[in-house]
């Protein structure tokens, strides 16, 4: 029975300071040169290409959370003829504003490759993303509208 009683506790261990890692400006001092350029750009926040791409992703939530509500209105208000649900929700597509997500489409695909810096591939005579996926971003139209919410009254979940 008295080898089965616990053993006791062994001291906890001394706790030591972890020494302080200096940072990115302290390193770059000890060694002599600091990058006035390099510093700015660190204090200024996320780049323009970031913010662009999160505001034209919002704006692309945002218009299909119209056109999803607007698909749904009108297959409950035509509900039962579904021609003439078709005919106005081609329309609806046709005339739709997309002029705000198409500048900013229209903005990232001008300036994406420079602000990020990709590689200009001579042979193509094209920017390359580093990991071979396409950076540019399509601009939004009717096409893009019936892809999405197609004009079948029998594809809108009742």
């Amino acid at each position: 029975m008295d080898s089965l009683r616990a053993a006791p506790a062994p001291p906890p261990a001394p706790r030591r300071k972890r020494p302080r890692r200096p940072g990115a400006a302290a390193v770059a001092a000890a060694a002599g040169k600091v990058d006035a350029a390099a510093y700015l750009t660190a204090s200024l926040g996320m780049p323009r290409w970031m913010e662009r791409l999160q505001e034209l992703d919002g704006l692309v939530q945002e218009t299909e959370g119209r056109l999803n509500e607007r698909w749904r209105e009108l297959a409950a208000e035509l509900a039962g003829r579904p021609e003439r649900f078709a005919e106005r929700w081609r329309r609806i597509a046709a005339r739709w504003d997309f002029g705000a997500v198409n500048e900013l489409v229209d903005q990232h695909n001008r300036y994406y490759p420079v602000e990020r810096k990709l590689r200009f591939d001579m042979r193509r005579r094209d920017y390359v993303d580093m990991w071979g996926i396409s950076w540019r971003r399509q601009p939004l139209d009717a096409a893009w509208v019936l892809a999405a919410f197609p004009p079948d009254l029998a594809a809108v979940p009742v």
